[in-house]
C-alpha cells in the first residue's frame, strides 16, 4: 500500500476544532497513511475525552495493524450496544484489515449478521 502525505496543516484541523471525533478522523488518516507516532500521540488525546467513539477507535485500531486492540474495542462497542454496529462492520472498507480474522465472523454473528 502506497503512503499518502497527509495535506499541509492537517493537523490544525485538529487544533482548530478541538473535537474528538476531528481527532478521531485525523488520527484514522495517519493510520491508513502508516503514521504509528501520529496515531498513538492523537488516540492517547482522543482516550481522554468523555465521548470516544468505540467503532472509530476500532477502526484506527484496525487500520494500524494491531488487531487484538481493534477487537477489543469492537467488542466494547458491541457491549454498549451501538447503533449501526452490524451494517457498519458489514460494509464500511475501515474494517477490511481484520474481516479475515474468525473473531469478526463471530461478531457479526452476534449483530445478527451473517459474514
Amino acid at each position: 500500500m502506497k503512503s499518502e502525505p497527509v495535506p499541509t496543516g492537517a493537523s490544525g484541523i485538529c487544533d482548530s476544532a478541538g473535537s474528538g471525533a476531528s481527532r478521531q478522523n485525523l488520527a484514522y488518516a495517519y493510520a491508513v497513511s502508516g503514521k504509528k507516532a501520529e496515531v498513538e500521540k492523537l488516540l492517547a488525546e482522543v482516550l481522554k475525552q468523555k465521548r470516544i467513539s468505540e467503532t472509530g477507535v476500532a477502526g484506527i485500531c484496525a487500520n494500524l495493524a494491531t488487531k487484538g486492540k481493534a477487537f477489543e474495542w469492537l467488542e466494547k462497542a458491541y457491549g454498549y450496544r451501538t447503533i449501526g454496529l452490524g451494517s457498519t462492520l458489514r460494509t464500511d472498507p475501515t474494517f477490511d484489515p481484520p474481516r479475515p480474522d474468525p473473531r469478526f465472523a463471530s461478531l457479526l454473528r452476534r449483530t445478527n449478521l451473517e459474514p
